[in-house]
């Protein structure tokens, strides 16, 4: 089983702004819950209930997916999703190890092991000889306040716009070449690589 961060950092009182394009922002299914339910979430991953944190990353754009509540479009037609990729990490931190909910090594294992294992990606998440070097630098103690013209997405808005954190990724490196180094994209156009699944392993 997983969860996502804006299970873990956000609730439902997140509908009850004025704003409807801001409300628009967050529609994603399931919806947010309350704030219960996401201390709830965080005694799961402490547990080993839940195995993994994933982002269901959807690059909407404020002005143009998320502007159809704007004209007039039910409920039902606003895309649904949100972005989370480049946030996973500094979230995940901030708000399960910054907070003593989980351990930073069962953070790893959310994050990195686990997905890992369960997707059959044998030469990804761990740092070991013949396994791909994925690492990333990240700073613990750096604090800052998300903002979405700081991130390097496609879209416009962050749900998480103004939210303080604790931890920053500092540089990223994919096969042993940085993408992000003292947190600017580095990273060079078509070096991407598709990486086929293996076998999944057990949870």
């Amino acid at each position: 089983a997983e969860t996502c961060p804006h299970y873990l950092t956000l609730d439902a009182t997140r509908y009850e702004q004025a704003d409807e394009l801001d409300v628009a922002c967050c529609v994603i299914s399931p919806p947010l819950r309350a704030a219960s339910d996401s201390d709830a979430l965080w005694t799961g991953l402490a547990a080993g209930d839940l195995d993994l944190i994933a982002t269901d990353h959807v690059p909407d754009r404020r002005s143009v997916e998320k502007a159809e509540v704007t004209a007039g479009r039910s409920f039902d037609r606003i895309s649904n999703g949100a972005p989370g990729i480049e946030t996973l990490l500094t979230l995940a931190y901030s708000e399960g190890v910054g907070r003593g909910r989980i351990s930073v090594e069962r953070l790893v294992d959310l994050l990195a092991t686990t997905p890992a294992r369960l997707f059959g990606f044998e030469r990804k998440g761990a740092i070991a000889p013949g396994r791909d070097a994925d690492i990333v630098l990240f700073d613990p103690h750096a604090r800052r306040t998300v903002h979405a013209a700081d991130l390097h997405h496609t879209s416009d808005y962050t749900p998480y716009e103004g939210l303080a954190v604790t931890g920053a990724v500092r540089s990223v490196f994919v096969r042993g070449r940085a993408v992000i180094r003292d947190g600017a994209f580095v990273g060079r156009r078509g070096a991407g690589r598709f990486v086929e699944r293996g076998t999944a392993g057990a949870i």
